[in-house]
């Protein structure tokens, strides 16, 4: 929701310009985990997971966009399949595999 992106530290402003389904917003979302959890790594991702939402016009089936924090050095992808026939867990497994092999190759290039 586009509530609790804010209420965790998303500046709303990233919202209203950009859209809370964006690479902007995505990387907002790991930028407040990082600064809140003092951590190396951050991951934020934003997208829908089958159908559209009726609250958000940039809300499209199937298109998600994340970002991965490495200490200071943004990466943002924007990742789009065809999810039809899928079911919402069979999504969020599908965008978690691509978020975790772009981790792994950020990780490994920066060895």
């Amino acid at each position: 929701m586009n509530e609790t992106k804010v209420l965790v530290g998303v500046d709303p402003s990233v919202i209203e310009i950009h859209g809370v389904y964006s690479p902007e917003c995505a990387e907002a979302m790991a930028r407040t985990v990082q600064e809140n959890l003092h951590t190396a790594i951050a991951i934020g991702i934003t997208g829908t997971t089958g159908n559209l939402d009726p609250n958000n016009a940039d809300s499209v089936q199937g298109v998600v966009y994340f970002c991965i924090l490495y200490k200071t050095q943004a990466h943002t992808f924007t990742f789009q399949t065809n999810v039809s026939g899928m079911t919402r867990h069979e999504i969020k497994q599908l965008y978690a595999e691509q978020v975790f092999a772009e981790l792994e190759m950020i990780l490994t290039s920066s060895l």
